[in-house]
């Protein structure tokens, strides 16, 4: 009759412990609240990390998981049955106790879990894998290569399954203050940028060479030497321009001396052998030493030059840089074309003929017999090439050498009209006093190494002859 009493009380019996808390005589609706009570009080919070940062984090209720209190209740109510299903267990529990351990029952709400866990809740944007692309810099006019880089696009749904099983896994082991975890790559959906940046990169490497080297295909070097032109373009210079790694184009002066120098040797013609084909028809060869008119190009000038117009991208027409005047400002030569610098004008002196031919372009101006210096004296007039150093009118004409030579007539004081000099003292001019002109006179009469005119000759000569004009003196 004793314990059947026990087993007849409402409540659990004597020495039943919930969860450290002693619940003997409580109802199962008592004991639950108990249990509800620790739970509102115990908040677990859940923290899911991206790449080691906080990137969603909250109660196991916005996670989806509600107490389930039911489920607790209904555990205390079977348990408070088990207790006095007959009188052996009532007194097995009176005499031994009865502890319970009751583990938190959640409700799972799969919408409220994907509702809050989904890749548009997590504080870094998700973007799309990037592949390496190369691009125009409009600024610097250069191609360059933007490097790739990896997504970070996520898929809802295994994020949520793997979210799901991880709190599952932690509930079960017991009561937590806090679960977290990673999100794991293979919830990742971005795959790897592709890897051609080498590739892309040797690519704008070439493309920004050929947009510096296109820069100079409209150079062009035209060098005119009369008539005749010789043209330096692109398809030459392209050859002598080097990028470095900055794109900056450097020249070569190598190439550049070089191909100044081959100018120079196709085209100079002062102190260069020279042959000349007189009037009659005969060749007369001149050395070198001989050849006092004529061309030579200034190497160091024309290769700066040239430099800087292949620096300015631009088309140009114009003459080599020349070695223009000796140092008493004379000119070396007057016209050309091409590799004849003579180009049909020119004062012919045959001094085996005594006779002067003066031609402009071709067209003769005027000829006539001369005096040349004097050889019986050894006042022979120099052969040789010479441009004409300058002309004057009136002039006057002196010698100073009589004391050198031991000839009073080397001292002399003459004024003439028409003074054309070419070679140290020796020029054109008119000699009134004259009576005759050519034959063999200059072999005991000559002057004293001057080419002595008819003065209405000298005149004509005088009027159109320019300072530069060549002087062609020959035996």
């Amino acid at each position: 009759m004793y314990l059947n009493g026990f087993r007849q009380q409402e409540g659990f019996l004597k020495g039943t412990i919930l969860n450290g808390t002693d619940i003997a005589g409580l109802s199962a609706e008592a004991a639950a609240d108990i249990v509800t009570r620790e739970q509102e009080k115990n908040v677990t919070v859940v923290l899911i990390r991206e790449n080691g940062e906080p990137a969603i984090s909250g109660t196991l209720e916005q996670f989806g998981y509600t107490f389930d209190r039911e489920a607790v209740l209904s555990m205390l109510e079977k348990r408070m049955a088990a207790q006095k299903k007959d009188i052996f267990t009532v007194f097995r529990v009176l005499r031994n106790g009865d502890e319970i351990q009751s583990s938190t029952r959640y409700q799972f709400d799969e919408s409220v879990l994907e509702s809050f866990v989904k890749a548009e809740a997590l504080p870094v944007p998700r973007v799309e894998t990037v592949d390496p692309e190369m691009k125009f810099d409009e600024e610097k006019q250069l191609y360059f290569v933007t490097e790739g880089s990896e997504g970070n696009c996520i898929d809802d749904a295994k994020l949520q399954t793997f979210v799901k099983d991880t709190i599952d896994a932690s509930l079960a082991e017991g009561p937590k203050e806090s679960i977290e975890m990673a999100i794991p790559q293979e919830v990742y959906t971005s795959v790897p940028p592709k890897d051609n940046m080498a590739e892309l990169e040797a690519e704008a490497l070439q493309k920004n060479k050929e947009l510096r080297l296109a820069e100079y295909e409209n150079v062009k070097i035209t060098y005119q030497f009369g008539s005749e032109e010789q043209v330096l373009d692109y398809s030459t210079i392209k050859d002598w321009l080097h990028i470095d790694d900055e794109f900056n184009v450097t020249i070569d002066e190598g190439a550049i001396a070089a191909y100044v120098d081959q100018l120079a040797e196709d085209y100079n013609t002062w102190h260069h052998a020279r042959t000349f084909v007189n009037t009659n028809g005969e060749t007369v060869n001149f050395e070198p030493g001989l050849n006092e008119y004529g061309y030579t190009i200034d190497e160091e000038a024309e290769e700066s030059t040239l430099k800087a117009n292949i620096e300015s991208k631009d088309a140009t027409v114009r003459e080599p840089q020349y070695i223009r005047t000796n140092s008493y400002g004379n000119p070396y030569f007057y016209a050309r074309n091409g590799r004849d610098d003579l180009a049909g004008t020119y004062v012919e002196c045959d001094l085996t003929r005594q006779h002067l031919w003066f031609y402009i372009n071709g067209q003769l101006i005027v000829e006539s017999d001369f005096i040349s210096g004097d050889i019986s004296k050894d006042k022979g007039t120099q052969v040789g090439v010479f441009p004409l150093a300058f002309k004057e009118s009136p002039s006057i004409l002196r010698g100073e050498n009589a004391e050198e030579t031991g000839d009073p007539n080397d001292d002399y004081e003459t004024e003439v009209q028409y003074w054309m000099p070419f070679f140290e003292g020796q020029g054109l001019h008119d000699a009134s006093w004259q009576p005759a002109f050519g034959g063999n006179i200059y072999t005991y009469n000559g002057s004293h190494g001057c080419i002595n005119l008819p003065p209405s000759v000298a005149k004509t000569i005088y009027e159109n002859i320019q300072p530069g004009m060549a002087i062609v003196i020959f035996y």
